[in-house]
């Protein structure tokens, strides 16, 4: 924010804090600020005050015994309005920024850029919006419980806020610079989720493939040369270890270089808002841009003369998707102004255009559903889900072990095409396969089946058929562990977390190792991992010779957003269910008594009635010819009960 000219505060008025909250928020913002005297209804942000000023204010009211979280501060900047909400309200831990709450059109979130900073470019921005469309900024919270270390974990966190003001589609999302990858995954998981995304802006934002490793020393000598210092100052500084950040700090300081808006903190603040960018980078660095079938609008600043037109985004996005729009100044100058009116003027012009266009459905939904087997005089149908990553085919011996008067259908998992957004939801999932389930299967009795993960989508199922008054003739779930007790858990993957899932699945279907570690995987390239794979998967006959690695495109893809949900069921089930519990090679005897102790008692929270029964084979071979014929069997049984 600019500074304030003379005596800003005083243009409103002069009146007195009233009450020990407003009085100890106008002594803590006297003391921040180091003005005089502060106001009931001085606003923090036109006294000076800036986002890093905010993250001490919030410390000095913790010492105060004072809970405040930094989205208050920025929706709530006047010692009165903030007083009011602290007596109010507990403190909210989404750190939504509220910059305009009026308006009647669908409202823009923005997301923050490598710092976190969000206040003071998306206060000017907001100036130039469309008035009619409300602004909510979305900042990091360096106070949160966990930190997340993934964009897909920040762009969960991100759209449980985002459903808080807007909790129904279509959706508007934008980001400058780093943000504009943090929306871009937002907007996947929105879609993924079955909503619509009407507007995805990226601020002069580049997607490199090349990766570089940075250390808080770099991101601070980065600062540090926008300042532009002397020859002089740049030899003292070099002469410092790059390695010792405390050293360095403390050189800036003596030089009188320390970069605007840092030298107003201490050496740990100053360390935490550099450890912020750096674990920001590092997220950045791991991510991988997969297609998304809306229109994207890159905001590209002119005086960059960036070599690459599309800033990246040209290798995965096609040209009838990108839309590229220049706006005035570089990269630092265009979100100020007097260049950000003009920005705002095209981020409008989009929105508007966009808004008069039809959505229309991108992922079709018909392919959900596949015939394993079909009899012409059947006791009912059975619908099955696989695991993460898993396809209906994995359901084929099963379905032929079967009783020959049932129906067997699988729901394919969405993405395994390698074209169409994974379901990032549960509900989404569950909402598209019951669509599904009815066409097929209008009337007459039904049971649900998941494996694994699989496992979650049938119960989700299972419980809003029992809602809508037709409940499920059976439910079986196969070695699935139960939902999480806490609703407001993350899961995160790296991609190599993802990789060494797959790899792991596919060991226990051999029963033997593959040979490939996690060290192996992090030294290679995307294109390398997939090679790698890819060659001893066809070494190990997992998958045909003539295939090339592309293959695995999708089944990664979905794996990866399937390992990424999180899934809390709103209802226990009030009849009873099947859970089949399957060895697990890594453990000892005594450890897998454990286990299937605990993941019983755990499943049986949500399901009272649960009947656990240990089949044969472990998690993949269980459904292979081997042990099928037994699962088989067992679950004959259960069918033909639950069907008389």
């Amino acid at each position: 924010l600019p500074a304030p000219e003379g005596e800003a505060y005083a243009r409103r008025g002069y009146e007195a804090p009233e009450g020990e909250i407003e009085q100890k928020l106008a002594q803590i913002w006297s003391e921040l600020l180091k003005i005089e005297r502060v106001g009931r209804h001085d606003n923090f942000f036109e006294l000076g005050g800036h986002s890093l000023l905010a993250v001490q204010l919030l410390g000095a009211l913790k010492r105060e015994g004072l809970s405040v979280s930094l989205s208050q501060v920025f929706s709530y900047p006047s010692v009165q309005a903030l007083a009011k909400e602290m007596l109010n309200h507990c403190p909210n831990q989404m750190n939504v920024v509220s910059f305009r709450i009026d308006g009647n059109a669908p409202p823009l979130f923005l997301v923050h850029e490598v710092f976190g900073e969000i206040s003071s470019w998306g206060n000017a921005l907001t100036r130039h919006i469309d008035a009619n469309i409300p602004v909510y900024g979305l900042t990091a919270d360096q106070s949160y419980k966990r930190k997340l270390r993934t964009l897909q974990g920040m762009a969960t966190c991100f759209i449980r806020a985002i459903r808080e003001i807007q909790p129904k589609g279509p959706y508007r999302i934008a980001g400058w610079s780093f943000g504009g990858m943090l929306a871009y995954e937002i907007a996947s998981q929105l879609i993924g989720d079955n909503e619509s995304v009407k507007f995805l802006g990226l601020l002069d934002t580049y997607y490199n493939t090349t990766k570089k490793v940075v250390t808080e020393s770099d991101i601070l000598y980065q600062k540090i040369l926008e300042q532009n210092p002397s020859d002089a100052a740049l030899k003292e500084l070099n002469s410092i270890d790059s390695t010792d950040l405390d050293a360095l700090l403390r050189k800036c300081v003596e030089l009188s270089l320390v970069p605007e808006g840092l030298d107003a903190l201490t050496l740990v603040d100053v360390r935490s808002y550099l450890s912020l960018a750096r674990m920001h980078i590092e997220a950045s660095n791991m991510y991988e841009v997969k297609p998304i079938d809306i229109p994207v609008h890159l905001f590209i600043a002119q005086d960059n003369n960036a070599s690459e037109p599309s800033l990246g985004w040209g290798k995965t996005l096609s040209e009838d998707q990108l839309s590229s729009i220049l706006v005035p100044g570089d990269h630092k100058t265009m979100v100020n102004e007097p260049n950000v009116a003009a920005l705002g003027a095209e981020i409008s012009r989009c929105i508007h255009e966009q808004a008069e266009k039809t959505i229309q459905k991108t992922t079709p939904e018909d392919l959900a559903l596949v015939s394993i087997r079909t009899t012409l005089r059947a006791k009912g149908s059975l619908f099955c889900i696989p695991g993460a990553g898993g396809s209906v085919a994995s359901f084929a011996s099963l379905a032929d072990a079967l009783d020959e008067h049932w129906k067997v259908y699988g729901l394919q998992p969405r993405g395994l095409n390698g074209i169409d957004v994974p379901h990032s939801t549960i509900s989404a999932a569950a909402s598209t396969y019951l669509k599904a389930l009815d066409e097929a299967c209008p009337v007459g009795p039904v049971h649900l089946l998941g494996h694994s993960f699989g496992g979650w989508v049938a119960f989700e199922m299972a419980l809003r058929l029992q809602e809508a008054g037709r409940p499920a003739s059976s439910l079986t779930l196969i070695d699935t562990e139960a939902p999480q007790s806490d609703p407001d858990y993350i899961r995160e993957y790296t991609r190599v977390d993802v990789l060494m899932k797959l790899v792991e699945i596919w060991e226990m279907t051999l029963e033997s190792s593959l040979g490939i570690n996690r060290e192996t995987l992090e030294s290679l390239e995307s294109t390398e991992q997939l090679a790698l794979l890819h060659q001893q998967a066809v070494k190990a006959q997992l998958m045909p010779r003539q295939t090339t690695p592309d293959i695995l495109t999708g089944t990664i893809r979905t794996m990866a957003a399937a390992l990424r949900t999180t899934y809390h069921p709103g209802a226990t089930y009030p009849v009873p269910a099947n859970l089949v519990l399957l060895t697990d090679p890594k453990l000892e005897h005594h450890a897998q008594e454990q286990e299937f102790v605990q993941v019983t008692t755990d499943w049986r929270r949500w399901i009272p009635g649960l009947e656990a029964w240990r089949g044969p084979g472990n998690h993949m071979t269980a459904l292979k010819p081997q042990y099928a014929p037994a699962l088989a069997n067992w679950l004959c049984q259960k069918l033909n009960q639950r069907a008389s």
